[in-house]
């Protein structure tokens, strides 16, 4: 196409009527003007013609819209769709879920996955006011997961269908796994879910607290005791208890059931057997509270000491006198420092009245009996003289026992 023809050669560049009334002349048009009026009419019909030709089509005389068909069907036939490597013409899709690499997002798609997304969590750190649920992410079936990671060590929490486990992984180090029982949102200590113990309640075949100062803690939320039972050869009902009861003053006394001989395990036979008071009073069943029955120790220790060196079983004498009138005995029995409590026992033959000598001689109080041992029908009388001389009134021969107890001492 030809560049723009120059304007007509007038001082404003338009043309003029000019003004015969004033001498003014109109315009001149010359061939040059013309010529380009000519040469640039024709360039134009050739941009037009060449439009036609390359739409296919012929110029038709009186047909005004060959130009606009043929650059109609010029942008059809040339219209093409956009890719990702190729530009073209690109059609636009509101969906929020299109997988499509030809359509282009609306506004209202922006906006619709904007909004979505404001309302997920943020990997970088977010807050949740409901819950997050994590479906299978392997093709394990029933099996979902959370995994919590970092450089050093990752953490998950598995559940696959009604097992649940909680594993840790370290670099350079074998997998550490526990599992997690089903009636406890908590973790147990072993590894294996069926070794672990429900807080609700559960059954262990042995408990061992092992550690540097162990200690078993049993604590009562709602009542005035707390405590321990044992149960032998799977019985129905408890057969020995611990039991900690709170008996007011902020003061604990602990007691302990038993149960007695019986015939069977099926009724609950404990008894209160002992109570052990929190200022350390003991009382059982059987003798009530001890230290109404027994001694202290320091108490029994005085007396022993005392018997030992007061009445000392070493100070206790016995004498036989078998030829002493009839036979004779004497036994000396400690009761103080400075003296034995003596008893004699002697037997003599009498017609009469008569004085008898005793083996040994009291020097303090002392009392006599004479009994009649043959037919033990005799009166007799008796006194003691001088501590060892024993005065008999009596008629006719009769055998004698005679009893004397009285103090000797030194």
């Amino acid at each position: 196409m030809k560049t723009l023809m120059p304007k007509v050669d007038t001082r404003d560049g338009l043309f003029h009527n000019g003004n015969p009334a004033i001498g003014e002349q109109g315009t001149q048009v010359k061939d040059v003007w013309l010529n380009n009026v000519q040469e640039n009419l024709r360039d134009i019909q050739a941009e037009a013609h060449y439009v036609l030709i390359k739409a296919g089509f012929n110029p038709v005389e009186n047909k005004q819209t060959q130009l606009y068909d043929s650059i109609v069907k010029i942008i059809g036939d040339n219209r093409k769709s956009a890719t990702t490597t190729d530009k073209g013409e690109v059609k636009l899709n509101s969906a929020t879920n299109s997988s499509s690499e030809t359509e282009a997002a609306t506004p209202k798609a922006v906006k619709d996955a904007f909004d979505n997304a404001n309302n997920r969590v943020s990997k970088t750190g977010d807050e949740m006011s409901g819950s997050l649920r994590a479906k299978g992410f392997s093709a394990r079936e029933n099996y979902g997961a959370f995994e919590i990671f970092n450089s050093n060590e990752t953490l998950r929490i598995e559940k696959e269908a009604q097992n649940f486990k909680f594993w840790r992984r370290v670099p350079g180090k074998s997998d550490v796994t526990n599992y997690m029982p089903l009636t406890s949102g908590r973790l147990a200590l072993e590894d294996d879910v069926n070794k672990k113990v429900s807080k609700s309640g559960d059954e262990i075949k042995w408990l061992n607290v092992k550690r540097e100062h162990a200690w078993l803690n049993v604590t009562s939320t709602a009542h005035g005791s707390s405590g321990i039972d044992f149960t032998n050869y799977n019985g129905r009902n408890a057969q020995v208890s611990i039991e900690a009861v709170d008996i007011g003053g902020w003061a604990n006394e602990l007691r302990l059931h038993a149960t007695p001989p019986g015939e069977n395990y099926d009724t609950d036979r404990r008894q209160h057997i002992a109570t052990f008071s929190p200022i350390g009073d003991v009382w059982t069943k059987k003798y009530g509270w001890l230290h109404e029955f027994y001694a202290k120790q320091s108490d029994n220790n005085n007396i022993w000491a005392e018997l030992n060196n007061t009445y000392r079983k070493n100070r206790y004498r016995h004498q036989h006198y078998p030829h002493h009138y009839n036979g004779a005995e004497v036994f000396d029995v400690p009761m103080a420092d400075n003296g034995v409590m003596r008893v004699i026992v002697m037997n003599v033959n009498i017609n009469g009245y008569a004085k008898v000598n005793l083996p040994e001689a009291f020097n303090g109080s002392c009392l006599v009996q004479a009994t009649d041992v043959g037919g033990g029908q005799k009166r007799v009388g008796a006194n003691i003289q001088n501590g060892n001389v024993v005065e008999i009134h009596n008629s006719g021969e009769t055998g004698f026992q005679i009893l004397a107890i009285g103090w000797y001492g030194w």
